[in-house]
């Protein structure tokens, strides 16, 4: 009994300690021992990561409304000159890569259509040459077998007259070499067109002195640097020379009769001795063309001025009036 009394209090005491300790963790409370036994509280809940917002995200300007596209250009009309050179290789080149029937046929049949282009090109060309005598370059070198023996006499005569003309104002210094060939045939040459056109010519020799049988009547001056003042290095030459100080190279070379007087003229245009519409009295190819100067004037018009072409034909149809004048009168002096 006595224990019981003291059992009961030691053991309220225990239970009213244990549920007052309850609440506290097992090792803060190390006086009580290692025996003692407590339920350990359940672990606080883990803390969630606090997740960072995302990156703003630039906005996107809205695309601007398209303009309409613009309507496609229509291509050249078919068979066109702008139409061939866009097409035509493209057909050629599709029958060599692929050669059948049908690619051959397309490919012989529009080159059938722009040769026929072109020919309709050139018989309208022609036709307007023929109606318009501006444009007929037979009056300026005639091609008809009735017509071309006359006009080549009219121009051996104007050939003649200028060369007599020259005779006044200029000669030829003609370098010969006994060594040389073809010098020994040159001389005769120059020999009977200086007496023909009434030119005066000095025979200028390596040797110093008459060759090859020269007449005695012949000018004849050793080269005392003249063959290098005139830059001459090939035998025979003939060179124009107009006192006092005008000369130019004609030939290096033997040359024809006919080649020499030829070149004496065109050099005597090169020296001014001859005007333009003089030499194109003496070459037909020459004759009744428009001068650089007339053709940089006549680029002066507008083109688009309705008159355009009606200009630049008056200016032809007017060379072509002083040549024919400027012969007229020079028949009437001859």
């Amino acid at each position: 009994m006595r224990l019981l009394s003291y059992l009961l209090p030691a053991a309220m005491l225990v239970t009213a300690s244990f549920v007052s300790a309850a609440d506290q963790p097992f090792l803060t409370d190390k006086a009580r021992g290692w025996f003692w036994y407590e339920k350990q509280p359940d672990p606080p809940p883990p803390k969630e990561k606090e997740q960072k917002p995302p990156p703003p995200v630039a906005a996107v300007p809205a695309k601007a409304a398209s303009s309409p596209a613009a309507p496609a250009q229509p291509g050249p009309s078919t068979f066109s000159v702008k139409w061939f050179q866009q097409n035509y290789s493209k057909v050629m080149e599709d029958a060599i890569d692929d050669p059948t029937d049908a690619k051959m046929d397309k490919y012989r049949y529009v080159t059938r259509v722009m040769v026929d282009k072109a020919t309709n090109f050139s018989h309208k060309f022609q036709e307007r040459a023929v109606l318009d005598a501006a444009l007929d370059e037979t009056n300026r070198f005639p091609i008809s077998s009735a017509m071309r023996s006359d006009f080549y006499r009219q121009i051996n005569q104007n050939k003649a007259h200028y060369m007599r003309q020259l005779a006044d104002r200029a000669g030829l210094w003609v370098f010969l070499d006994a060594e040389c060939s073809f010098c020994e045939r040159q001389y005769p040459i120059v020999k009977r067109m200086a007496k023909e056109h009434g030119l005066y010519v000095i025979f200028i020799t390596k040797q110093g002195g008459p060759i090859f049988d020269m007449r005695s009547d012949d000018e004849v001056l050793p080269d005392a640097g003249h063959s290098k003042v005139m830059q001459v290095s090939v035998y025979p030459a003939t060179v124009l020379v107009a006192p006092p100080d005008k000369h130019v190279v004609v030939s290096q070379g033997m040359l024809s009769e006919d080649l020499i007087v030829d070149r004496v003229l065109l050099a005597a245009k090169h020296i001014g001795l001859l005007d333009e519409g003089q030499y194109a009295e003496v070459n037909p190819n020459y004759s009744g063309l428009l001068s650089p100067q007339q053709i940089s004037k006549l680029g002066m018009v507008d083109f688009s001025d309705p008159f355009f072409t009606r200009k630049i034909r008056d200016a032809v149809v007017a060379k072509s009036a002083d040549l024919s004048r400027s012969r007229v009168n020079h028949e009437k002096t001859r």
